[in-house]
């Protein structure tokens, strides 16, 4: 089977009619993952966001200072016993979800034995949908609304790579100006580019275990 390229409205128009059980929605930070998942939720979906997930099963679970250094379970990357307790964590919350009606699991999971082992047995079935950027202008807009609006509290909830890419000086600029300039814009276009980019890739790899994923251009 080959990936299915959809437009929102054919993508809704498919849910709403169809009301799979279970659907799996992700993609790259500042995708519109969130936004989707909502309108999706219109549709009487009990959401399921791992962000949440992974700070009670991991954040709080094994008193992790520092929380990024969490995130990376999506990868499957982090100390064995985190990744378990979080995998136990989201089966038991579909399960419990499922008896309310169906489920929608949205979160940026990047492996695909973890995304094997969160979906087997009663969850083997499962719509999976991919957020793809296309649109680097959009997508780079995207990304600076995220970063001017968490950057004072420090909740951009934006990957490292971001802060690989834009500089602490632009930020420190920002934060004393209020006004994204020259260079800074320069520097989220960049960032956008690269997360496109990484989308491709990441793309590809999941369709090597999920052939017919569903895939939504933004």
């Amino acid at each position: 089977m080959k990936p299915r390229y959809l437009t929102q409205e054919s993508l809704l128009a498919d849910i709403k009619s169809e009301l799979p059980r279970l659907i799996f929605l992700t993609g790259k930070t500042s995708t519109g993952k969130t936004t989707l998942s909502n309108l999706i939720g219109g549709f009487g979906y009990q959401v399921i966001m791992l962000d949440s997930i992974v700070k009670e099963s991991v954040i709080k679970k094994f008193d992790v200072v520092k929380e990024e250094e969490a995130f990376p379970v999506y990868h499957d990357n982090v100390p064995k016993e985190w990744v378990d307790s979080f995998v136990e964590a989201v089966r038991a919350e579909i399960r419990v979800s499922a008896e309310k009606g169906p489920v929608l699991i949205e979160g940026a999971l990047a492996d695909n034995e973890l995304i094997k082992r969160i979906f087997y047995d009663a969850f083997e079935e499962f719509t999976f949908i991919f957020l793809l950027p296309i649109n680097i202008p959009l997508y780079a807009h995207r990304i600076q609304k995220r970063f001017m609006k968490g950057i004072k509290t420090n909740t951009t909830g934006l990957p490292k790579q971001f802060f690989e890419i834009v500089t602490p000086t632009e930020i420190e600029t920002f934060l004393q100006t209020e006004k994204v300039n020259t260079a800074l814009a320069k520097q989220l276009k960049a960032f956008a580019t690269e997360s496109a980019e990484e989308s491709k890739r990441r793309l590809a790899y999941f369709k090597e275990s999920n052939p017919s994923i569903s895939v939504l251009e933004i």
